[in-house]
């Protein structure tokens, strides 16, 4: 009908955003501090994972929703990420950048991910290098030398954070919205 028309003309676009990495990377606390900071419209069940949705603005000011999905990283929930990164517009993948004896790990999943093939080729993958705000925080060239995720024939936007500071939040959130509109 022209009401459905009119309706679907003007409903906003929708962005399906996958985050994972391991346990205790901060992915849920991120989570929470975008949506202390953003208009969050609703929470879904948090076993296994949380599903987050915020009203965001892309670059021409147009609205849009998107959809968090913060996936566990505890090693009985990694094989669920294959089935989330098929289905998704954006992947998030947090690391802890102050924990040092989990990189081997970080760099293991990533490459698992591409050895299985579960990312698509013109999806944005964003590297968030979460807890800059700790002691002992490593820095980022010396983090992406030891995951060594430029082996892969993808483009990777890599930011630093603080999920607890804030810092370099806004950051990412402008260059998911950036990825996403550009890949549409």
């Amino acid at each position: 009908t022209m009401g459905q028309l009119v309706s679907t003309l003007f409903e906003p676009e929708s962005h399906q955003i996958v985050m994972i990495g391991l346990d205790e990377a901060g992915k849920s606390s991120i989570l929470r501090y975008l949506k202390n900071s953003c208009e969050g419209i609703e929470e879904g069940p948090t076993v296994g994972f949380n599903c987050e949705k915020f009203i965001c603005k892309n670059a021409k000011g147009k609205t849009q929703v998107c959809t968090f999905w913060d996936v566990g990283g505890q090693e009985r929930l990694r094989a669920l990420w294959k089935m989330y990164v098929r289905r998704t517009d954006s992947i998030i993948f947090v690391i802890d950048s102050a924990n040092p004896l989990r990189l081997k790990e970080c760099k293991e999943e990533i490459d698992h991910l591409f050895k299985e093939e579960c990312v698509p080729a013109r999806i944005p993958f964003l590297i968030l290098l979460n807890k800059i705000d700790l002691p002992g925080a490593i820095r980022e060239d010396a983090i992406l030398d030891r995951i060594g995720v430029y082996r892969h024939k993808h483009d990777f936007t890599i930011v630093n954070c603080s999920a607890i500071t804030g810092a370099g939040l806004n950051d990412f959130v402008d260059r998911l919205n950036a990825s996403i509109n550009e890949t549409r």
